[in-house]
């Protein structure tokens, strides 16, 4: 009954964020996606764009790592997007 629902989630990165609340860095794992071409974005709830980072080739199996420690204290969106996939979490930024 669901067998379409499955395909659909195939495709959409898993992203999970540590340590949340960040202070310094904030560590993110990205799986279930091609790896080669992935952006990362961290807005404010405002929708500024606040850093980013785009991996065009990568060797570290997913693993990714933002500096923090200069974004003042707040709750920011995190998006991760592979392809046409995106993905958004909540992150908040305490020092």
């Amino acid at each position: 009954m669901f067998s379409g629902l499955n395909c659909v989630l195939a495709d959409v990165p898993k992203v999970n964020a540590i340590p949340n609340p960040a202070s310094t860095s904030l560590n993110i794992q990205v799986s279930n996606t091609d790896l080669s071409d992935i952006k990362i974005k961290l807005f404010s709830v405002l929708g500024s764009e606040v850093t980013n980072l785009e991996i065009h080739e990568t060797d570290n199996k997913g693993g990714y790592s933002l500096n923090v420690s200069q974004i003042q204290d707040g709750i920011y969106l995190l998006t991760v997007q592979s392809g046409k996939e995106q993905v958004t979490r909540r992150i908040k930024i305490q020092h």
